[in-house]
């Protein structure tokens, strides 16, 4: 038998009649009388609340509530400056350099063909600029859940 008694959730399962998964559970509560006095208050409980009347009002609900409700928060124009200002110092934190060294580089790649390194040039631009986009749009995503909480 288990030491521990059932949580109040597994109990009331109980007392409803559904289907343990836990059979050790299932047995614990019905051999121990205080789970089994437990399950019998719920089913009481439950008994009972079922023959309550449906609530019925008198008065329209939603006219009472709605108007008390904050209104929805207007569509606020998003500041797209922060994105274009990080994308331009990308651009300048890449581009400046390559355009300073470009012997140097030239010398390092003298042993790779033109269209290699333009292939993999291309490729790192690609998915330099896709991971950027990527990054700001999940930064507008925080932004926007910020302003309307």
């Amino acid at each position: 038998m288990k030491l521990q008694h059932p949580s109040e959730e597994l109990i009331q399962q109980y007392a409803l009649g559904e289907n343990l998964e836990d059979k050790i559970a299932a047995d614990h509560v019905a051999a121990c009388e205080q789970c089994s006095i437990a399950a019998a208050n719920y089913r009481l409980l439950f008994a009972a609340v079922k023959q309550e009347p449906e609530p019925a009002f008198d008065f329209n609900v939603t006219e009472l509530v709605l108007h008390k409700l904050p209104l929805p928060a207007a569509n606020i124009a998003k500041n797209k400056a922060p994105g274009n200002m990080m994308m331009l110092i990308a651009v300048f934190f890449v581009i400046v350099p390559l355009y300073f060294f470009r012997k140097f580089f030239i010398n390092v790649a003298g042993g790779v063909s033109s269209a290699s390194l333009l292939i993999i040039s291309v490729a790192a631009i690609m998915i330099v600029v896709y991971r950027s986009i990527d990054m700001y749009k999940k930064y507008q995503k925080q932004l926007d859940k910020l302003n309307f909480h």
